[in-house]
């Protein structure tokens, strides 16, 4: 395994590159005006590492660059950077996209990929949610998005729907979920 950045970046990589199935994921991967820090290639997922703070408009290009190359982007935010009180933009610009995560992970490889609920009032975060465990071995690609299990927005869907369901009968239920695709 090669790669550059910070032992604390490789640290993060070699984490995600082991938990990925052999011969399917590359460190350091060249795409076209970019390389990404992990590429899943028959997922068609980009990881990009963050140990460090990143300026709004690398993240919004780089966001909307792997768009354009058709691939999804995971980010992985480091907490020694990021999820503190305040929000930089680009942190905020970031938990906006559906796949924005944190890691704890040491420079040992100790720790963990992680989501959380969150209350962010302007760019301070007030309230946080208990960390939860994702499992990035095992994607969810359905309708042109992408979750892991244990992902914010993947309990919140499921929780609306279980709302739904319990409020509805059946047939309003796939009426609600259809309507706004009529």
């Amino acid at each position: 395994m090669e790669g550059k950045g910070s032992l604390l970046h490789q640290s993060v990589q070699k984490h995600i590159y082991d938990l990925l199935p052999h011969g399917e994921a590359f460190i350091e991967y060249r795409l076209p005006g970019h390389v990404t820090d992990l590429l899943w290639l028959p997922k068609k997922i980009a990881f990009e590492i963050q140990v460090s703070p990143i300026s709004i408009d690398t993240a919004v290009t780089r966001t909307a660059d792997y768009k354009k190359m058709g691939l999804f982007i995971v980010w992985i935010l480091h907490q020694k950077s990021f999820n503190s009180a305040y929000l930089t933009l680009a942190e905020l610009f970031l938990r906006k996209h559906p796949n924005c995560y944190y890691t704890n992970i040491s420079t040992t490889a100790h720790g963990y990929i992680y989501d959380q609920t969150e209350l962010l009032r302007n760019n301070k975060r007030e309230k946080r949610g208990n960390p939860s465990f994702l499992d990035l071995e095992k994607p969810l690609i359905k309708w042109g998005h992408l979750s892991f299990k244990g992902d914010r927005n993947q309990n919140f869907l499921t929780k609306s729907l279980q709302t739904c369901y319990t409020r509805f009968s059946p047939i309003v239920l796939v009426l609600f979920i259809l309507a706004p695709q009529i």
